[in-house]
């Protein structure tokens, strides 16, 4: 079942009026095909242009699949204007090192300022919102010990494809998804499928 977050970040990304601008999404249609009888509802978002496929139109083995309207984020893009806008608004980037999120929480920022390479607006006491971004790491740091996380294996691929307009995805009968592809926007096809 898809989050409130989930629903508004969609909204927020089909909106052309917020900061992240055309230049760095590119839209295009994408068509999912299903091997099992029946899927599990929650998986979907909500998605613009969703239509359902008719028989006819389904690849051999699928039972039944839809196409609908998919944005693809242009990172290197997005993460320069995510973090100009976020700067713009009063924000500020502190990087160091910690163990235990409680070094943030009860040290705020000054635990890692060295003086030398202080932040203009210089160490909080408390921060109003951490980010993290640890992946594997998120089962060693105290205040987080998520054991949950495991690494996964998954065949990447990124092809230079100009010639690809339009995603696919091929699920199984356990509705897992054994193949991938969604152009990028920029010539190159995002890929992946499992063994």
């Amino acid at each position: 079942m898809c989050s409130n977050f989930e629903e508004q970040t969609i909204k927020y990304l089909e909106d052309d009026s917020n900061f992240v601008s055309a230049q760095h999404i590119h839209r295009y249609v994408h068509t999912e095909y299903f091997s099992a009888t029946d899927t599990n509802q929650n998986m979907f978002l909500p998605v613009s242009e969703l239509e359902v496929l008719p028989p006819e139109s389904l690849v051999e083995g699928a039972k039944h699949g839809h196409s609908f309207r998919n944005i693809v984020l242009k990172p290197d893009q997005v993460t320069v204007a995510v973090f100009n806008e976020f700067v713009k608004s009063g924000g500020g980037v502190y990087r160091g090192t910690v163990r235990d999120l409680a070094e943030l929480v009860e040290g705020g920022t000054s635990s890692f300022c060295r003086m030398s390479k202080m932040h203009p607006k210089g160490p909080i006491k408390s921060p109003s919102a951490v980010v993290i971004c640890v992946g594997l790491g998120a089962r060693f740091i105290g205040g987080i010990e998520d054991v949950t996380v495991k690494p996964t294996r998954i065949q990447y691929m990124r092809l230079r494809a100009p010639w690809v307009t339009s995603g696919k995805t091929f699920y199984d009968t356990d509705n897992q998804a054994n193949f991938f592809a969604a152009p990028l926007g920029n010539g190159d096809v995002s890929t992946s499928f499992s063994d």
